[in-house]
């Protein structure tokens, strides 16, 4: 993703950091959005599609999130398991329709991939 061999395919990227700040400021991967509450991940992703209204339609652009946090064990997969279950919520209508339907775990987190 970041070297840009999907970029024919993928409409945009977010690599949401969920260590804490002061973990993020020491080091992190280029583009990374630190993100480590869930009302800043609200505010960030769900608020604008709730916004939109009851009845908005899921997005058609494939829009990819990569969540990781230091060892990729606990922070990173509950806030994309926080998402994916917003997610839902804002889709139930639309079942089995996601406004994002690609949402990843960096394996092994941060430590890994440095």
């Amino acid at each position: 993703l970041l070297s840009g061999h999907f970029s024919s395919t993928i409409t945009t990227f977010h690599i949401v950091d969920c260590r804490y700040r002061y973990e993020y400021d020491g080091g992190h991967i280029i583009g990374a959005k630190n993100i480590f509450a869930i009302d800043d991940m609200e505010e960030l992703f769900v608020k604008a599609v709730k916004d939109g209204g009851p009845d908005v339609k899921p997005l058609m652009s494939r829009d990819v999130f990569v969540f990781h946090c230091e060892f990729s064990s606990h922070r990173g997969p509950r806030m994309a398991a926080n998402l994916r279950s917003r997610d839902r919520e804002l889709n139930y209508k639309h079942y089995p329709n996601l406004h994002w339907p690609e949402i990843y775990v960096l394996s092994g987190g941060y430590r890994e991939f440095f």
